[in-house]
């Protein structure tokens, strides 16, 4: 087994590092996910998932949340096409950065 993925599906890096550790979505998807997404762009998922989480409120408990969860994921990762995503435009990683903000520390 090669420490390599062959073209990552989101960024398109060749012989990039594979994700090591603990991948939480559904069987297929993370075989996908491990087999065609570099580990620079699952770090990148990491911390665009936990501003999904918060900005939809998604509640991990609940199967509909997941599904959402995962489905921003393989759009983010490239391995769903954004227009899959048009029937629920609210639903979209597109809507999400363009809408998101930075948080004011000062108040």
């Amino acid at each position: 087994m090669t420490d390599n993925v062959g073209r990552c599906a989101r960024c398109g890096a060749e012989n990039a590092p594979k994700i090591s550790g603990w991948v939480g979505f559904s069987a297929d998807l993370k075989a996908r996910v491990l087999s065609e997404v570099c580990a620079a762009c699952w770090e990148a998922w990491k911390a665009t998932q936990l501003m999904a989480l918060n900005e939809y409120r998604l509640n991990l408990g609940r199967e509909d949340h997941r599904a959402i969860l995962e489905d921003l994921g393989a759009e983010f990762l490239g391995l769903k096409s954004p227009e899959t995503n048009a029937d629920n435009d609210e639903l979209s990683l597109n809507h999400l950065q363009q809408q998101w903000k930075p948080v004011d520390e000062d108040g």
